[in-house]
């Protein structure tokens, strides 16, 4: 109601999403604060799209090594114990094969229901390709990380999945390093040297 013209430019330039000026209609007003909303959740959409995997909901490889980094290396400085997982789904080409790629699929969306229901506050889960995924676990007593997961791949191993009036099946390996103290690199490919070392050695196992 008062001030210049160039008032508008002000409040858009400082972060406002639309200005109206004194005297407007309430039908005016209305259908700006829809088009508004619109737009805040299609921003929110497209932001959600970008760090998420399609298929799971769970966060993806670009999230996990742009800000899991930032997260794993602030707990660090803080003196946070900080650990991370590498999970792999055995076998899972052999699903593939087998009940095909909506099988493969219907797998991968169950283990990313079990990780969610395993994510706590403090909990970083992200599908990093394929049937991979990574879990950076912070502030847990690392004489429990360990059991934590075996409670984890226990409950996979015993979850069973009807599909086209068949039962699948499935386990995971885990690549597991506890509290550690060393870069976001140097963990990642030591969980994951400890992957490869649980696949080679039997499956269905931690490697810690």
């Amino acid at each position: 109601a008062e001030g210049s013209g160039l008032m508008s430019a002000k409040f858009l330039k400082n972060g406002a999403n639309d200005f109206l000026t004194k005297p407007f209609y309430f039908e005016e007003f209305s259908q700006r604060i829809a088009q508004n909303i619109e737009i805040l959740e299609y921003t929110k959409a497209l932001k959600t799209a970008a760090i998420t995997d399609y298929l799971t909901g769970l966060y993806n490889r670009r999230y996990f090594f742009e800000e899991g980094k930032k997260i794993f290396e602030r707990n660090i400085s803080e003196g946070n114990s900080v650990s991370i997982a590498m999970l792999d789904i055995d076998n899972f080409k052999k699903i593939n094969d087998k009940y095909g790629h909506g099988g493969g699929d219907e797998v991968l969306m169950k283990l990313s229901m079990i990780l969610d229901g395993f994510l706590t506050t403090e909990n970083i889960i992200a599908r990093l390709g394929g049937e991979e995924f990574c879990i950076i676990t912070i502030n847990i007593d690392p004489k429990r990380v360990h059991y934590s997961f075996e409670k984890l791949r226990k409950k996979i191993e015993n979850i069973s999945i009807e599909y086209n009036s068949e039962i699948i099946k499935f386990t995971v390996s885990i690549g597991l390093i506890v509290n550690t103290d060393k870069s976001f690199a140097e963990t990642i490919n030591g969980a994951d040297k400890r992957l490869y070392r649980a696949k080679e050695t039997g499956k269905n196992k931690i490697t810690s």
